[in-house]
């Protein structure tokens, strides 16, 4: 029976790299989702983009300061033909997509083990074309890694400290509305454990994407219907 099956987690796990293997070797399509989010240039991309969203969106959500829509009418036609994948990362429009598709569905929370500050800065860069001078670029990075510590050790005054250095570069190199998304990111994998264990009860399946070989075959295992 076809499934749909939902990848989630912080921003820059590696959800779309996962999502996009799965669908190139054919375990299942995309599944259509609409964003204001203007598609990324030269990156895989799992959104339609629309300047606006229509009404006939039944789940529509909001996250990094961006709208994303879904017409769950489409996944269920889409469904009889072959299984569907999708990036849902709210945890209100993953509960409602539950209501919907109850065990017709997969929800599938893709982890890094350790949150590289570093590796996020260097996504979100090149995400958003971001190029600042080498100077600044050095200093983010030298913070970043100091983050990286800091984190690593839950080490709580440094990461105040860091913090409000690491934003006030942050703001040097984007523009107002990108650098709230930026932010909003940043918070998300830095949270990330702690969204995981405050709704556990939602996430039946937990991959660590800190090797993607790994974290992509363990998520075609479930896919295919093992467990991992």
């Amino acid at each position: 029976m076809n499934k749909l099956f939902v990848l989630s987690g912080a921003s820059c796990v590696g959800k779309s790299t996962i999502l996009q293997r799965l669908v190139s070797e054919r375990y299942c399509s995309l599944a259509p989702k609409y964003s204001t989010r203007k598609p990324r240039n030269g990156l895989y991309d799992d959104i339609l983009y629309k300047d606006k969203l229509n009404r006939d969106c039944d789940i529509i959500y909001n996250m990094y300061n961006i709208s994303y829509g879904i017409r769950t009418k489409d996944i269920k036609n889409k469904l009889r033909e072959n299984s569907q994948g999708i990036i849902i990362s709210d945890v209100k429009a993953i509960k409602k997509i539950i209501s919907i598709f109850g065990d017709d569905m997969k929800i599938i929370c893709v982890m890094l083990l350790k949150r590289c500050i570093e590796d996020f800065v260097n996504i979100m860069f090149l995400r958003d074309g971001i190029k600042c001078n080498n100077k600044t670029r050095g200093t983010i990075m030298a913070i970043s890694k100091a983050l990286t510590f800091a984190y690593d050790g839950d080490n709580k005054n440094d990461i105040e400290r860091l913090n409000g250095k690491f934003k006030e570069f942050i703001e040097k190199c984007y523009k107002k509305d990108l650098f709230i998304s930026f932010w909003e990111r940043y918070n998300s994998i830095v949270n990330s454990h702690e969204t995981f264990e405050k709704n556990r009860d939602i996430f039946k399946y937990v991959i660590y994407n800190d090797n993607a070989d790994d974290a992509y075959h363990k998520c075609v295992e479930i896919v295919k219907g093992g467990e991992v």
